[in-house]
C-alpha cells in the first residue's frame, strides 16, 4: 500500500540529507593551512572549514581562512551546496456541472516545493529540481503498478548566503474518479486515479543527484530512490504523451491501461 506522509517519508528525507554528496568528487591538491600541500578528495563542510580525505582515508580539516584562491574557486564551481527539500500539497475539488454524475469527482493537487541551502560555501552553477507525481489506477489493486501523473522540471540558482531558499509550485494536477461501463449500470467498474506520492530530485550543473525526498513508502520505488529517479526520467522521455500512456510496473516498464470488461451481449448456454 502507498502510505502518504508517513513516518517513512521523514526517515528517507533525513537519509538523503545526511548522505551529503551522493556522488564522488575527484582527488586534487589542497593547501592544508601549514604551507604544505596534500592530495585529497573533498568530503564536506565541518566546523568552520572543509573536511578532505587523503588516499589513506585520513581526514584533514582546512579552515575557511586557510583556503587558497584555487581551493575557493574549486569549491565554488565544482562542489554543489547541501540543500534541504520540503514538499507539501493542497487539494480542492473541481466544481460539478449539470452533466456531472454523483460518482464523478475530480480532485486537483497543487504541489509546493521549498529548497533551502544548508551549507555556507557559494556555488555558481545552476541546479535542477524535478517533480514526479505518482498515482494508482482505481481498477488495479496492485502496488506493483503505478501511473506517472506528472513530471515537472525547473532550473534555478541559489544565492550565496546560507539558508537562502528557492520555491516553486506545480498547480492543478488532476485526479479523476468515476464509474464506467459499456452498457449496463450494474456492470460499472471504478475507474480513474488516486494519489500515491511524490518524489522531488535536486541535481547539480553536471546532472549529479545531490538531494531527494519522497512522501511515501513503497519498497520497489523508495529502497533505491536514485535508481527510481533515473528510471522515471527515462520512462517520461520515452512516453511523454497522455497520462494513460504512462502506466508502468515495478521494472519501470510501460503497461497498457486496464480495460473495462466487455459486456457479453449473448452469454453462452
Amino acid at each position: 500500500m502507498c502510505i502518504n506522509r508517513s513516518f517513512w517519508s521523514w526517515i528517507l528525507a533525513a537519509v538523503c540529507l545526511a548522505a551529503g554528496q551522493l556522488f564522488a568528487l575527484e582527488s586534487r591538491i589542497w593547501a592544508d593551512g601549514t604551507d604544505k600541500q596534500v592530495e585529497a578528495t573533498y568530503s564536506r563542510e565541518l566546523l568552520g572549514g572543509v573536511l578532505v580525505r587523503d588516499a589513506r582515508s585520513d581526514s584533514i580539516l582546512i579552515h575557511f581562512e586557510d583556503l587558497t584562491l584555487a581551493d575557493l574557486n574549486y569549491l565554488k564551481y565544482r562542489v554543489p551546496p547541501v540543500v534541504e527539500v520540503d514538499t507539501d500539497y493542497t487539494t480542492h475539488q473541481l466544481g460539478r456541472t449539470e452533466w456531472s454524475r454523483e460518482d464523478d469527482d475530480t480532485i486537483l493537487y497543487t504541489f509546493n516545493i521549498s529548497i533551502e541551502k544548508k551549507s555556507r560555501l557559494p556555488y555558481v552553477g545552476e541546479l535542477t529540481a524535478e517533480l514526479f507525481v505518482l498515482g494508482r489506477e482505481r481498477l488495479v489493486a496492485d502496488d506493483n503498478q503505478l501511473v506517472l501523473m506528472n513530471y515537472s522540471r525547473t532550473v534555478f540558482t541559489l544565492p550565496d548566503e546560507k539558508r537562502s531558499q528557492y520555491e516553486f509550485s506545480v498547480p492543478d494536477i488532476s485526479f479523476n474518479a468515476y464509474r464506467a461501463s459499456w452498457i449496463l449500470v450494474p456492470s460499472a467498474v471504478e475507474r480513474g486515479k488516486t494519489y500515491c506520492g511524490v518524489i522531488v530530485a535536486i541535481s547539480d550543473a553536471k546532472g549529479n543527484l545531490i538531494a531527494s525526498e519522497c512522501d511515501f513508502k513503497l519498497d520497489w520505488v523508495t529502497d533505491n530512490l536514485s535508481y527510481s529517479i533515473e528510471s522515471l526520467r527515462r520512462f517520461y522521455k520515452e512516453h511523454p504523451g497522455s497520462i494513460e500512456s504512462r502506466h508502468f510496473n515495478s521494472k519501470f516498464e510501460k503497461l497498457e491501461p486496464p480495460r473495462i470488461p466487455w459486456f457479453q451481449r449473448f452469454p453462452s448456454e
